[in-house]
């Protein structure tokens, strides 16, 4: 019997908490950290479990598309072309969509800027660390999640249904508030959005990447979670403008900064259209 997509996104349920969930931790075991409080980590320990974290998803993933199903494991969006201009256009979308709302937050005087410090050393292992959430979380629930449920139904409902997912990662986090989570879903749409319209991974890496990194370092905690940032805060009271402690995918100028970045993706888009369309 020929697999359908829905079946083999299905069949990897078990076998990523089993293998996955393992490498994490024999990356917690490594890092030295205690699995019941992995909220309390320093950047050397989230750097090592993520890692692991991430060679477990890229290979169960590998090994269940190529091996298992003998599918290519390019067209769940590796393909070379595009990886320079995707990620481009990613920092370019986000530093648009957030910088101007950040700029709003600065103006009205929901949030100042209390200190400065750059550590090299933390800032390279930012890059690092968010890079590989992106991937991370990418590879599973646009390459392999979306990706397969597309084959076997509406893309907007395979759209829908990883970004639900995408949603749940997330549930857990601290400081989570309803406009947070509504955020996440929201961003979930974004970044599944420009997949099902590209089908390549690199623009919704490089736009996963960008949101989270330009965030901490603007100062704000990712999705409630606090890391090494190079600006320091300081809220003038926690609200729906500032985000809180949730960060800023904790404000209403988070939604509007994920509105600017979908518009410039699709006239950009467009704008391509037309033009192999002119030239064509």
């Amino acid at each position: 019997m020929k697999l359908k997509g829905w079946h083999k996104v299905l069949i990897i349920i078990i076998p990523y908490f089993i293998v996955v969930g393992g490498f994490q931790v024999i990356g917690a075991l490594l890092a030295d950290a205690s699995l019941l409080e992995l909220t309390n980590l320093n950047t050397n320990q989230e750097l090592i479990i993520k890692t692991f974290d991430f060679l477990g998803t890229f290979l169960l993933i590998f090994v269940m598309v190529k091996w298992v199903f003998k599918d290519s494991f390019l067209d769940l969006g590796f393909h070379r072309k595009g990886f320079n201009y995707s990620f481009i256009m990613a920092a370019v979308l986000v530093i648009v969509g957030m910088g101007s709302m950040f700029a709003l937050l600065f103006i009205s005087g929901e949030v100042s800027v209390s200190s400065a410090h750059f550590s090299f050393t933390e800032f390279f292992k930012s890059v690092l660390f968010f890079l590989l959430v992106a991937m991370v979380e990418e590879i599973l629930l646009r390459g392999y999640v979306q990706y397969y449920l597309m084959q076997s139904m509406n893309k907007y409902i395979a759209l829908l249904i990883a970004t639900m997912g995408f949603a749940a990662m997330h549930l857990f986090n601290p400081n989570l508030t309803t406009i947070g989570i509504v955020n996440i879903f929201v961003c979930g749409l974004v970044l599944g959005y420009t997949y099902m319209q590209t089908r390549s991974l690199w623009l919704p890496i490089g736009i996963h990447f960008w949101w989270n990194f330009t965030q901490v370092h603007l100062g704000f905690n990712v999705s409630g979670q606090k890391a090494y940032s190079i600006l320091k805060l300081t809220n003038a009271e926690p609200n729906l403008l500032n985000g809180g402690a949730f960060g800023f995918e904790g404000s209403v100028l988070s939604f509007v900064s994920l509105i600017i970045i979908l518009m410039g993706f699709y006239m950009r888009t467009q704008r391509r259209q037309q033009l192999k369309t002119h030239i064509a």
